[in-house]
Order: C-alpha cells, then structure tokens, then sequence
C-alpha cells in the first residue's frame, strides 16, 4: 500500500499543477476519511491539502504528531512542523505558524523561508516576505516546482512594493515555463499579474495585450479581476468617466455578495483613487479603518490618498457612503440604542474580533487565537469552544434586536450590517488582541483613579483569586499598575 500512497499523491500532485483543484479537493477528503494514512505520507498528504485548498484537513493529518495529547510520546519532524505551519498561515493562525517556523533550522532546512514568506503576506509585509523568498531561491535547495511557485509569490510582493522592472523579468521566465509544461493554472496566473505589471509600468498596449489573452478565465473571480484590470486600463488610456467609477462600485459589491472580499477591497482602492475629494475621504476612511495592517495603510499613503485627515473614531456601517443613526461602540460595549456588553468577555472579544478587518471573513482557529490568546488550538475540541461563543453572540445580538449578523462562507465567518442606518463604532489604538489587555481595559474603565485589591477584581472579572494575583503581577511588571502595601492590605492602582 506505501507505493500506492506515493503514487495517489504523485497524481494528486500533477491534478493540481493542470487546475483540476477541485477533483484533488475530493480525493484528498476521500482518502482522509476511508484511510489510515501511513505517517511517513502525512506532511506530504498535508501540502497537498493545502494546495487544493483544504488547508483544515492538513491541519487534522498532522495534529496528532505536532500537538500531540498529554502523555504522549511523539516528537513532529521537520516537515510535519513547515507542512502544519503552513496550515495555519492559510487559516489566518499566524501566531502559532511562526512560533513552530522559529523552531525550524533555516540553514538546514531552507524552505522555511517560504513559509515564513509566506506568513508575511496577510499583513501586507511585501518588503519582509521578497527578503524570505530570495533567501530560499539563494539556497539552491528547491525543486524546479519549488522555485517557480516562490518566483510567483515574490512577483506578487515585488508588485506591490513597486518593484516592476524585476517582476516584469520574473514573469518572463514564468510565462515561458507555463507554457512549456502545459500548466494552465500558472499560465493564468502569470498573464494577470503581467497586466499588474504593465498597469505599474503604464504601458497600456501590453497591458491590454496581456488581458485580451487571458480573457478566459477559470471561474467567477477569474472574470471579476479581469474587469476590474480593464476599468483601470481604460481609465488611465481614456481619461476620467463616471461609468469607471460606477463600474467599480458595482464590481465591489457583486464581489462582496459572492464572497471575494478581498477582491472588493481593491475594488474600493480604485474606487477612491478615481473619486474626488469628499468620496475620496470617504473611501479612504473606509479603507484605513477596515485594516489593522500598517503596511496596507501606508501603500494608501504612498497613492497619495488623503490618510492624514482619517479621523481616529469611525463608524462602520459597511457601506462607505452611508450615515449611522444608531450604533454600538466597540470600545465601551454599549450602544446608543441601550444595548450592552460585559466589556472584555468572550462575547465582546468575539465581535471585537470580526471589526478588525471589513474585506478578511474569519476562520475558527483564527478567531479562536482571538478568543484564547495562551492557548494551542486543538482541532477536535477548538471549534466547540469557538462555536459556544458564536452562539452566545447571535443570541446577544437577537436579544437586543440589533441589525447585525454572524454570516458564514466557506467555513469563515464575517459580521454583517443588515441596516446602513446602523453601524459599529471603532477607535484606533484602542482596540486589545488578547484576554489580559481586555481585562485591563475593564480595570481601566473601573477604576481608572482609585485603589482597588486583588479580591475586588476577581469579583469584576469573575475569576479565581490565584488568576486575579497572576493578572496583577503581570500588569505590574509592565508598569501598567502599581501596587500598595503588603498582605492583607494589599492595593493597586492604574499608573
């Protein structure tokens, strides 16, 4: 049976190079759920996954040999740490895909480059993920796959970086390679990012030269950047038209209602770009508030897009043009409308959580690093804890009768505005990533100029008092409180 795992995967391998991702899709669910895959296949049984989109049953064939239950003795390898790294990146884990590339030896295994690469592209670190991505073509140590796929990635961060000269040579070799082995996936890929190039470059007869041949796209998407790719062309050979601008709206919107939010984020890049001043403003409030990536917000800057004048609070109804009546203010969880939130509380986090990008839907383990900031996720009992919270927040939101809603696509989950009368309110810089900053805020609010002691804030956060004692020692040794007395005495106070 080993030669027939090699042999399944070797043709899983060619089905995703020639497109057939979703046949390698099925078979790859089909062997997981008939088989005992052999260890030995698991990490390559795992990229496979990954490739063909099933980045969730990578992450269950290799969980029992990187986490591995209590007691256990098992000890992951190299690969199974880079394959369930990998994993994570593409389910928006990457805390927890970089603490287990740290553990990886680059200099013996150079392909943790990539993964760190990678890792850096949700983020928008072009500058962190082109260094990655030369470091592993340096090595020499990649296959010939191996290298086209991270010449790819590195054309997409040179892209964005404005580094077109580079990427345009890049792409030269990529197109000939595609062609050459017949692989039709990469050959699309390669023509969309050769317009991306010429755009950057503003040669607009090769850019419309590289559209017109890829004009058959593979899927909805496919079509949709491609529209997107001629408005943009014809605005920059044609001149200024309010059909440009009315074409990318309705492209933004189609592409939220088919799911391809990222796709809409570019949409309303453009859109603002080609807008004046008040819909410009507008649109770029939109665009800086609905990131937490200081890259991204800096490529709004490096546009020329008016991001001094962004103002510090924000209400988001999901629509940038629209006007909020009534809303409920993420940072003090409570609404205009009497609505409220035990501030810091799972709850609370949870909705925090789906304000932190308008255009990225969530998956369960990155929501659930949210949630539980000190924890590993397991992927057998994770998404019940996760799924616990979610309930709690519908049912909170149906409670209150607010016009919100925790909508799912494709297993990742995106708050909703079903009113454009209705919205959240945001705040930079105050938004907290994990539990402790939560509770400090709660401490904060409560007493923000008087002395309070350890059993009065295991009261408030309904905690133990051994969890309350960490808490304060941890808040001052980060001098965020100070404290008073000894023993039974013992007080504290926000510094």
């Amino acid at each position: 049976m080993a030669q027939d795992y090699h042999e399944i995967l070797k043709q899983l391998d060619l089905d995703i190079r020639n497109a057939r991702i979703v046949h390698a899709a099925k078979e790859v669910i089909r062997l997981r759920k008939r088989y005992q895959i052999p260890r030995r296949f698991a990490a390559q049984l795992g990229e496979i996954a990954i490739r063909c989109g099933q980045p969730k049953h990578a992450l269950l064939e290799l969980h029992p040999y990187v986490r591995p239950e209590e007691g256990t003795v098992i000890e992951a390898n190299t690969s199974e740490k880079m394959i369930y790294a990998y994993a994570l990146i593409k389910v928006g884990a990457n805390r927890d895909a970089t603490k287990l590339l740290e553990e990886v030896d680059v200099v013996k295994n150079p392909k943790a480059y990539f993964y760190l690469g990678i890792s850096h592209l949700p983020e928008w670190n072009h500058a962190k993920a082109v260094e990655c991505f030369q470091a592993f073509l340096k090595s020499n140590k990649g296959s010939e796959y191996e290298n086209i796929v991270t010449k790819a990635n590195l054309v997409e961060s040179q892209i964005f970086l404005g580094d077109y000269i580079n990427a345009h040579e890049i792409l030269d070799e990529l197109r000939d390679y595609a062609a050459l082995h017949g692989l039709e996936l990469l050959r699309a890929h390669c023509f969309e990012l050769s317009v991306q190039v010429a755009i950057g470059m503003e040669n607009w007869n090769e850019a419309q030269s590289f559209l017109a041949k890829n004009q058959e796209g593979h899927s909805k998407f496919d079509q949709l950047i491609l529209k997107k790719w001629k408005i943009v062309i014809d605005h920059n050979i044609y001149g200024h038209k309010p059909s440009h601008v009315s074409q990318l709206k309705q492209l933004a919107k189609k592409s939220i209602s088919l799911g391809y939010f990222e796709h809409a984020r570019s949409c309303y890049f453009y859109l603002a770009l080609y807008s004046k001043k008040t819909r410009q403003q507008q649109l770029t409030n939109f665009l800086y508030h609905g990131t937490s990536s200081e890259f991204f917000r800096e490529k709004l800057k490096q546009e020329g897009l008016p991001i001094d004048q962004v103002p510090s609070e924000y209400i988001w109804t999901g629509d940038p043009f629209s006007k909020a009546k009534d809303y409920f203010d993420i940072v003090t969880a409570r609404g205009t409308d009497g609505s409220t939130l035990k501030k810091g509380q799972k709850v609370h986090r949870l909705l925090l959580a789906h304000t932190k990008d308008f255009f990225r839907p969530f998956s369960t383990i990155a929501i659930y690093q949210q949630l539980f900031p000190d924890h590993y996720y397991n992927p057998k009992t994770s998404p019940l804890q996760v799924a616990d919270a979610k309930f709690r927040l519908k049912k909170w939101v149906t409670q209150s009768k607010l016009p919100l809603e925790l909508a799912n696509i494709n297993d990742l989950s995106y708050l909703s505005i079903r009113s454009q009368d209705y919205g959240i309110k945001l705040k930079l810089g105050e938004s907290f990533d994990n539990a402790k900053d939560a509770r400090f805020l709660l401490l904060k609010d409560m007493w923000s100029d008087i002395r309070f002691s350890s059993k009065q804030v295991a009261n408030l956060l309904k905690v133990s008092p051994r969890t309350a004692n960490v808490l304060l020692k941890t808040l001052e040794s980060e001098e965020k409180i100070k404290k008073y007395g000894q023993g039974r005495s013992t007080s504290y106070m926000i510094t």
